[in-house]
């Protein structure tokens, strides 16, 4: 399959408000995504935005959308755009503004929980008023083995906190995908199809051995997600794998355009 015609589009505005998309100016960006109970983090410079433009996105607290691909750009990254996250400064005759973002970074670092359940709760009830409280999608949830407090349970402090007390008793793990839980069971992945990592889908050169896995470099895939299944077909290394890292780097005017993935086979 031959990739071309890179494109890529920002959409940033408030939550549940109107926002604004740019598509046709020079874009950069750099994307990383984990599986680990982080933010997700993406650097995005937009080259000479008009001055309105730019006071839009330094107004307030936004959420910026990310979209890149081939001929028709698919979501790579979504989240939370910090008031503090933007800045704009000169390089030569350029005018460039940055954009740091956190996927999931207020519900992460600013959601509290502080609740007492009665004896006999259970984990799913637990989980289903950390999901409301954080204010998070639902993604993948994997059903948790049902698990019951039969002297209830208090929690006072960061959802997050209460959120992994629930999920690791299970032995599971979570991570924030484009705003949205994702809770999945040790050595399980999302159900959506395995991404092919061939020459022919634009693998870059060969996948390297790691201690856990595969390290690989592809053209732009916008379906590569930590926890999705991964289909490797090469001369040297052919395998299923499960993604546990991803990086999307891209240059709408030239450079990199590039998806870099570190995967555990399963």
């Amino acid at each position: 399959m031959k990739l071309f015609d890179r494109k890529v589009e920002v959409r940033i505005g408030p939550p549940g408000g109107l926002g604004r998309a740019w598509s046709d100016l020079h874009i950069t960006f750099s994307v990383e995504r984990t599986s680990a109970a982080e933010p997700n983090t993406a650097e995005i410079q937009l080259y000479n935005l008009s001055d309105d433009s730019i006071g839009f996105i330094e107004s307030g607290n936004n959420y910026v959308q990310l979209l890149a691909g081939y001929g028709s750009p698919s979501l790579i990254f979504s989240g939370d755009v910090p008031k503090r996250g933007v800045k704009t400064e000169w390089s030569g005759n350029d005018r460039i503004t940055t954009i740091e973002a956190g996927d999931g970074e207020l519900a992460i670092d600013e959601s509290v929980f502080n609740w007492a359940f009665d004896a006999g709760a259970t984990n799913h009830e637990i989980l289903a008023q950390i999901i409301t409280e954080m204010g998070v999608g639902v993604g993948t949830l994997d059903t948790l083995p049902l698990q019951t407090f039969a002297s209830g349970m208090v929690f006072m402090g960061r959802a997050r906190d209460a959120l992994q007390r629930v999920v690791s008793k299970a032995g599971a793990s979570w991570s924030i995908q484009d705003g949205a839980l994702q809770i999945l069971l040790a050595g399980n992945a999302t159900p959506e199809t395995a991404v092919l990592l061939s020459p022919d889908s634009g693998m870059v050169g060969s996948p390297t051995r790691t201690d856990s896995g595969i390290e690989a470099v592809s053209l732009m895939q916008p379906g590569l997600r930590p926890g999705r299944l991964v289909q490797v077909q090469s001369r040297v290394i052919t395998g299923l794998y499960r993604c546990r890292k991803v990086i999307h780097a891209g240059d709408t005017h030239g450079g990199d355009f590039t998806s870099s993935v570190e995967a555990k086979e399963v």
